[in-house]
């Protein structure tokens, strides 16, 4: 399915150990290698999730439908 994944920085101790931002930096030079052109696709509404803490995963909170015009 098609998607756009927008988030926030936010790294625990654990994770900053591991994945730092010159790590994700290096990622993104290649995704942009390998992944342009962008394909197009139409956004028909935008999913909110939270992250649950006790079970460390990211949950559906709301989906948002939008107009099309």
């Amino acid at each position: 399915m098609p998607h756009l994944t927008l988030g926030k920085e936010l790294y625990p101790l654990s994770i900053q150990e591991e994945v730092g931002k010159t790590d994700l930096g290096v990622m993104e030079k290649q995704a942009r290698r390998e992944l342009v052109p962008y394909p197009g696709f139409d956004v028909t509404s935008i999913r909110v999730y939270e992250l649950n803490t006790e079970k460390k995963q990211y949950e559906p909170l709301i989906d948002l439908p939008l107009r099309t015009v």
